[in-house]
């Protein structure tokens, strides 16, 4: 009874959506209409037709590869902490494979990050294809949007768009796999009654899991009361002004920060919680299955309330493993546990104080400015990547001058991890056309 009833669910909504005969054709990767766990929260519709800017990369040359803030509300750039090899033009690991997209409305954003999954050109290729295939979906049907569910079933078939892109049509071409995680900002209806209840409602779930491990969402009241009172104050108890609608699978992360609380959060908190394994990502796009399915055992679909002037910041791993307490060689009891090994914590404890210890290093690394001055994406970009190179630069060093041997696994002489490091922040809020 219950698979007809999703059944019917996803037929209804797919006469709702407005979709081309080519998007039509695009099969659905969920069985279940995981939206329908959001709280239906009604969301201004976006205003203008046309986008105020767009921001991709990385570009195929290092040295082009700058960091990108054309605007004061928008910052990305994708770099390598791999070595150089003497003799060698190019670093460990060329070309770098994770992608980062977004297009930005006067109070509206798309923003999508994708990392491909080991070395070359065809996880590169699977990277770019799925944030394309998902940035150019959420902006072909944005304008439908008037509310935060709808938004939530959007992002499913955006999804669906990635795999279908991911994979391609021909089942004899080589493809690679790509984790992606991509959402949208929303303004929300403050005359909705159903908003204020974001802040004041008793706690519950904030998303639909693909894992029946993955722990529950932190409660909406809570992630309100953190949330609410940025851009312009309005005290804990003002209902939130503003929401991103994400969807991840795989190990990118999001991370929240709220200019009235100077508080850091872990939007995606426990995608990392299904294994130890570094190699395990926990779920990714591509030909992962006998049917050439997607990997989702750690999809996730959210909502997370937010103000005007807070900072949305997606990152690859490369970003958010060089803030994990494990991989910078630091002991369980620097996070309070009284044992030796990280293997003798249990995995959902182990990621819940991980994640904490990602939060104050964020909270320690990434404030507001001395002089008043609000934290901006550029800062937030800049600061990000060279502490990734800092801490990589022994275990890039020892590689250097020893290029025929395996890297050390000891996370006290070499911390960190090297990788293709992604960042993406920007900004809450609307912009004018003239900014």
């Amino acid at each position: 009874m219950h698979f007809i009833c999703s059944a019917l669910v996803r037929r209804l909504l797919a006469h709702d959506r407005m979709e081309t005969d080519d998007e039509k054709r695009v099969a659905d990767i969920f069985d279940e209409p995981l939206h329908t766990n959001l709280d239906n929260v009604s969301t201004v519709p976006c205003m203008g037709r046309d986008a105020l800017h767009q921001l991709e990369g990385p570009a195929d040359d290092e040295d082009a590869n700058v960091a990108q803030s054309a605007r004061s509300w928008v910052c990305g750039r994708s770099i390598s902490t791999y070595p150089f090899r003497a003799g060698n033009q190019v670093r460990d690991g060329d070309p770098i494979c994770d992608r980062y997209k977004a297009v930005f409305y006067e109070n509206l954003v798309i923003a999508a990050v994708a990392d491909g999954c080991n070395w070359g050109n065809l996880p590169r290729q699977a990277g770019i294809n799925a944030s394309d295939a998902f940035v150019r979906y959420m902006t072909n049907h944005h304008s439908e949007i008037r509310n935060v569910r709808y938004a939530g079933s959007l992002i499913l078939r955006a999804f669906a768009m990635a795999q279908a892109a991911v994979i391609g049509d021909d089942i004899d071409m080589p493809t690679g796999t790509t984790t992606l995680l991509g959402g949208i900002v929303l303004e929300l209806d403050e005359e909705d009654e159903s908003c204020g209840s974001l802040s004041s409602s008793p706690a519950s779930p904030a998303f639909g899991s693909m894992s029946s491990s993955s722990s529950p969402a932190p409660a909406l009241s809570a992630i309100a009361a953190a949330a609410a009172g940025g851009g312009g104050g309005g005290g804990g108890n003002r209902p939130p002004k503003w929401g991103f609608v994400y969807g991840s699978v795989g190990d990118c992360k999001a991370f929240h920060y709220s200019a009235a609380e100077k508080h850091w959060q872990d939007i995606t908190e426990s995608n990392r919680a299904l294994s130890r394994d570094p190699t395990d990502c926990g779920g990714r796009l591509g030909r992962m299955t006998a049917t050439n399915g997607p990997d989702l055992r750690n999809f996730e679909l959210g909502f997370f309330p937010c103000d005007a002037g807070d900072l949305i910041v997606i990152v690859s791993d490369g970003v958010h493993d060089n803030l994990d307490p494990q991989s910078l060689g630091k002991p369980p009891q620097v996070v309070g546990l009284n044992c030796n090994s990280w293997d003798e914590v249990e995995l959902d404890e182990a990621e819940r104080l991980k994640n904490r210890f990602r939060v104050n290093l964020l909270t320690s690394m990434l404030q507001d400015r001395s002089d008043g001055r609000r934290l901006e994406p550029a800062a937030v970009v800049h600061k990000l990547l060279e502490y990734c190179i800092g801490v990589n630069a022994a275990a890039v060093s020892w590689m250097a001058e020893n290029p025929t041997k395996p890297l050390p696994k000891d996370y006290v002489r070499y911390p960190g991890k090297m990788d293709h490091t992604t960042c993406l922040c920007f900004e809450v809020g609307r912009r004018s056309p003239s900014s």
